[in-house]
């Protein structure tokens, strides 16, 4: 937790909380000023000064609460932000062979809560906490006045009360949170997405310059306390009475009166939202165990984007659903060479692309890179038939931070084969690829990714098996393209399909789950 509040903007925190707590002071003062002058010697002057003073406080209280109101969601949107891209980097770190078995939905939900968890108990300090504290200060102080033991007894009665009204939140909770940011969650679902195309620096900056885009709703509705609030009631009616007990002046009464009437009206929602605000600190601590729990392996990531030479040897892969093992004696790789992996389905070709990508952890053997053992992962491309896109426009779905024109997207665009598909929408490269109105076939969605690919000029490409989605002319245009774009990278390509394979200079067979040495192919 240490680590999120150091990131925090202290200065407009504070300036929160201050700007709070004058605001709740001031109130809190019209309140002590009938304590003031409505006494034994009230006069004509006694009551212009209150009224002077009233008037004084009550301006200052508007002017300052104009003030805190605008900074208010600048400050409390910033933290939330802070916040976010805090988890998010963290979820990056999460190893990558963890990333397929884990639950992305849950992990989304998890974080939007706990970024609204830890935004609210800021939120509740400032705004319930610190001014309760010093309400309860007042009224213990001047209800002393009154009587010690009355004062003590208010004390033990409000936290008897406080400890039921936990237990009645516990026993009927419904309590509901607000807390929108659909891109982030987009993000996180689609983190397969994300790890195989190495392009976590893009997402980061897309959440960056989407921070006022989302959403976060503070202010929560309780479910009415009865026996809370009556119990207030007729703690209040027994004050009153004590009153006349103890006082013989009707001015007196009226000075104390008065003073309980108007601190009630604050004491009560701020008393009301304390145990709400107390049941949401632990929550906060809850859901960080949780979050950290899922994040104890994480670490910064080593990126390879240079190499001579990579070294697949003496592999072995378990598979968890099949009860099968994928060998690998040897899978020899140079800068620029251009293989194919051949064989049937089921076999382990696409587990192959799977363990140089890191996104499965090997049960025997090493890779090498440059004859050294391979530290942190490839700096590559792994396109495959299932590749995501993410909520956002055509132009950031193949850019994906790249800085290519318009007219070099049209042109893959048009070669890839997408005219008419792109013809079809209604706002050209702004179009939104939302899930929700726009649909996507797999067909499309290959190509799709072969264009963003190819955007993205790594010097390392991992090329899933496209399975029969592709027609005879796909297959063909997405061939021509990496043989004319991916000419002078690495790629290894996973097909059974020979259109596929002629465009490759090596070749590798796979069978009975094991890679046999390469052979020229006839």
């Amino acid at each position: 937790m240490k680590d999120i509040i150091k990131l925090l903007n202290k200065k407009d925190i504070n300036n929160a909380i201050l700007l709070k707590l004058f605001i709740n002071i001031l109130w809190f003062g019209i309140a002590l000023l009938f304590l003031v002058f409505v006494n034994e010697g009230t006069s004509k002057g006694s009551l212009v000064f209150l009224l002077f003073f009233l008037v004084l406080f009550f301006v200052g209280r508007l002017f300052l609460k104009k003030r805190y109101a605008s900074i208010k969601n600048d400050t409390y949107y910033g933290i939330k932000h802070v916040i976010e891209l805090f988890l998010f980097k963290k979820i990056n770190g999460i190893k990558r062979d963890k990333v397929y078995s884990l639950n992305k939905e849950e992990l989304g939900n998890k974080t939007l809560e706990f970024t609204f968890n830890l935004t609210k108990m800021i939120y509740d300090i400032e705004s319930v906490l610190i001014p309760l504290f010093v309400a309860s200060l007042i009224i213990f102080v001047v209800t002393s006045t009154v009587s010690v033991i009355f004062a003590l007894l208010l004390t033990i009665m409000i936290a008897v009360l406080c400890v039921f009204r936990y237990n009645n939140i516990l026993s009927n909770d419904t309590d509901t949170w607000v807390n929108y940011n659909d891109l982030l969650k987009d993000f996180i679902n689609k983190l397969n997405t994300i790890k195989k195309l190495n392009i976590f620096d893009f997402c980061l900056k897309k959440l960056d310059e989407n921070k006022s885009e989302n959403l976060v709703n503070l202010r929560e509705d309780y479910n009415e306390d009865s026996f809370f609030i009556n119990a207030l009631y007729i703690y209040g009616l027994l004050i009153i009475a004590s009153l006349f007990i103890r006082f013989d002046s009707f001015e007196v009464i009226l000075g104390y009166m008065c003073f309980y009437a108007i601190m009630a009206i604050k004491f009560r929602g701020l008393l009301y939202k304390l145990v709400p605000s107390i049941k949401n600190i632990l929550d906060t601590y809850s859901n960080y165990d949780e979050l950290n729990n899922i994040f104890k392996d994480s670490e910064s990531e080593e990126l390879i984007s240079t190499f001579k030479t990579i070294e697949l040897k003496n592999m072995l892969y378990e598979c968890s659903d099949t009860p099968c093992s994928i060998r690998v004696d040897n899978l020899e790789i140079e800068a620029r060479d251009e293989i194919s992996i051949i064989g049937k389905t089921g076999q382990g070709k696409s587990t192959i692309l799977n363990v140089l990508s890191g996104m499965y952890k090997l049960d025997r053997g090493v890779i090498l890179v440059d004859g050294e053992p391979m530290k942190g992962n490839f700096d590559l491309a792994h396109i495959s038939f299932n590749d995501a896109v993410f909520n956002l426009s055509l132009r950031e779905n193949l850019t994906l931070g790249k800085k290519v024109s318009d007219e070099v997207i049209l042109q893959y665009i048009d070669e890839v084969g997408l005219s008419e598909w792109f013809g079809l929408l209604g706002g050209g490269l702004d179009t939104m690829l939302d899930p929700n109105y726009i649909e996507i076939t797999e067909e499309e969605l290959i190509k799709l990714n072969i264009v963003r690919g190819i955007v993205l000029d790594k010097n390392l490409y991992l090329i899933d098996d496209f399975g029969e989605y592709l027609n005879i002319d796909s297959e063909k245009r997405i061939s021509e393209m990496i043989k004319k774009y991916l000419r002078k990278k690495t790629f290894i390509i996973v097909a059974h399909k020979p259109i596929f394979t002629t465009i490759c200079k090596k070749h590798y067979f796979i069978k009975n789950h094991t890679l046999l040495e390469k052979e020229t192919l006839l």
